[in-house]
């Protein structure tokens, strides 16, 4: 399933065994189980009552995405994809990354016509990337708490 670029949140819940590739400005979820998100976010992800998921960043590419992100008010400078914050009060973990190694690029070329894919949503050099490896700012630290 691919979303976005999208201007607000997106709320999956009550899913499993999907693989979902989301450009957003924030990502929720709730009792979503056994699933990967390819995320970039502006916010820190939040996960309720949810288990078995795996993050990495955004991997699609396709015509079009970058003017498309800019309508949505994305800034692909600040990526929050892997600060995940589990609100699951079971003290386990319910979530990983995906390994690196099994990381790629996904060029949809049947999205918005013709012209090359664009690469918008920069990640980090151990996924290939340009960015760096250190964690950004949480949104928590941000706002003074």
């Amino acid at each position: 399933m691919f979303i976005g670029p999208v201007t607000a949140s997106i709320f999956i819940r009550d899913c499993e065994n999907l693989t979902v590739h989301v450009a957003c400005q924030q990502f929720r979820c709730r009792d979503f189980k056994d699933s990967t998100v390819y995320l970039y976010a502006m916010n820190d992800p939040v996960i309720e009552a949810s288990s078995g998921l795996k993050f990495a960043p955004f991997n699609a590419a396709w015509h079009g995405l970058a003017e498309q992100a800019e309508k949505a008010g994305l800034v692909p400078a600040i990526n929050k994809w892997e600060l995940v914050f589990d609100f699951s009060p079971s003290g386990e973990s319910n979530f990983s990354q995906v390994d690196p190694a099994d990381f790629k690029v996904i060029k949809k070329t049947e999205i918005e016509g013709e012209g090359e894919p664009e690469i918008v949503f920069g990640f980090p050099e151990r996924y290939g990337g340009a960015f760096s490896n250190e964690l950004p700012t949480s949104s928590a630290n941000e706002d003074g708490m």
